[in-house]
Formats: C-alpha cells, sequence, structure tokens
C-alpha cells in the first residue's frame, strides 16, 4: 500500500495598488527579488497580473507551511502557458519542501478585480510518481475582462 499526502491548500488576498506602489516607489531590485524575469516578462510589469501572481507565491507557501523567510519569493514562480492557463514551478527549497511533504502537483486559480488579486491553492500528491512538480499544468487563469 502506498501512502500519499493530504492535499493541502492556500489563499491569498493582495490589494493591487500596494503592489503598484511598491513596484513604482521601491527599491530599483525590489521586482526582481519578487517575480523571475520570466514572471516580469509575461505580465509585461501589470502590477495587477503581478499582483495575482504574488498571491499565487503567497498561497503556495502557506500550502507548504513555510513563509517570507523560510522560502523566497522567486523559488515560486507562476507561469502561464500558450493557452493562458497559470501553473506553479518550485525551485530550490521551495521544490525540496513540496517532495519532503510528498506534493506533486499544485492547482492554482487566478483573479483580480479593479482593487484586489486573489489566488487559491490545491496542493496534492502526483497522481504518478514520474510526473514531477516543478512540470504540472494547472487550472485555468480566471480574467474579469479590465486588462492587466
Amino acid at each position: 500500500m502506498t501512502l500519499t499526502a493530504a492535499p493541502r491548500c492556500g489563499v491569498d488576498l493582495v490589494h493591487i495598488g500596494t503592489v503598484a506602489d511598491l513596484i513604482n516607489g521601491g527599491s530599483p531590485t525590489f521586482a526582481t527579488t519578487c517575480w523571475t524575469e520570466t514572471e516580469l516578462s509575461e505580465c509585461g510589469g501589470a502590477p495587477r497580473r503581478l499582483a495575482s501572481r504574488w498571491a499565487a507565491k503567497e498561497a503556495v507557501m502557506k500550502s507548504l507551511a513555510q513563509g517570507i523567510g523560510q522560502l523566497a519569493p522567486t523559488d515560486i514562480e507562476v507561469r502561464t502557458d500558450t493557452a493562458g492557463v497559470p501553473h506553479i514551478l518550485l525551485h530550490g527549497p521551495a521544490l525540496a519542501r513540496a517532495q519532503a511533504l510528498g506534493i506533486g502537483q499544485f492547482a492554482v486559480s487566478l483573479s483580480e478585480d479593479a482593487d484586489y488579486a486573489i489566488a487559491f491553492v490545491i496542493a496534492h500528491a502526483a497522481a504518478d510518481d514520474r510526473q514531477p512538480v516543478h512540470n504540472t499544468p494547472t487550472y485555468t487563469e480566471v480574467d474579469d475582462g479590465q486588462g492587466g
């Protein structure tokens, strides 16, 4: 009998204006310490899209029972495939933590409105031991049509 990890979840809500203020008025290195170059490129620097990805990073940390300081934000990457589906890629300590917990897949849902971005993550064991945690597609991003 093979034991699998129980599903874990995380959710986070982010004020888009706060993220915009930090990007525009923060340290010149703020953005690159929070998002990977690929994330910044995929989002075109848009605070709304970056806020939803920040929420996803926080939600993943919660599902891993870790926080800022234990995991670097860039160890959790939120990528979007050609169909617009977001997925989670883990690196370094975040990947090691997921593996230690028996987590092999993440499902992520992102949404934004005029003021807030939210992300909900479900972490669970891989259906197939050969499928890596860092290459697993997840649910479709929700877009309210407000752009960004």
